[in-house]
């Protein structure tokens, strides 16, 4: 849905968007569609190798091979591949996200541990990530500073950040509301 947002807004600013181009020189195709097919072609492919093994598997009655990916999939990695991706069609870099969120988790167990509301830390935590991403953007957009270069410095401060707040272990206790959230 939202590249069909993203094609619909890049056509109504550029009615040429979606034009494709023939080079005689070399025969080859040409354009921002055969870009982004380009650039979309390895998701397609694990897309499509996922849907195969899922259809197979349901129509054997068995899961497989989702079952044995169990381990290793979990829904804010997925949630971060997917945004990321469009980070990446667009042509964009963002070397931050795993240090922000590192940032953000420890110092939300912090504030946990603490006494907090974990419903006030959630949102928190979101906040954390959302001012990085615009000391980021701000970096890029207004000082013109290169992309892989801001969210390089955005990623050594996050990962500075997280080492400063956890110099000793700390675990949410079995007990804790924050807990709770995610069952």
């Amino acid at each position: 849905m939202a590249i069909v947002l993203l094609l619909a807004v890049n056509v109504a600013k550029d009615p040429s968007y979606l034009s494709i181009s023939y080079s005689a020189y070399n025969g080859a195709l040409g354009g921002n569609v055969i870009d982004i097919l380009w650039a979309a072609a390895p998701v397609m492919m694990i897309a499509l190798a996922l849907g195969i093994s899922v259809v197979l598997g349901l129509a054997n009655g068995v899961l497989v091979f989702a079952v044995g990916l169990q381990p290793f999939i979990s829904a804010h990695l997925i949630v971060l591949a997917v945004g990321l991706t469009f980070v990446i069609l667009i042509g964009g870099i963002d070397l931050s996200v795993g240090a922000v969120i590192a940032f953000s988790s420890v110092s939300g167990v912090v504030l946990v541990n603490a006494g907090w509301n974990a419903w006030l830390v959630m949102v928190l935590m979101i906040l954390i990530g959302a001012a990085f991403g615009l000391a980021s953007g701000v970096l890029i957009q207004c000082s013109n500073v290169q992309p892989f270069i801001a969210t390089l410095a955005m990623m050594f401060l996050a990962r500075g950040l997280a080492s400063m707040l956890s110099t000793k272990p700390e675990r949410l206790p079995e007990e804790s509301s924050f807990r709770s959230l995610a069952s």
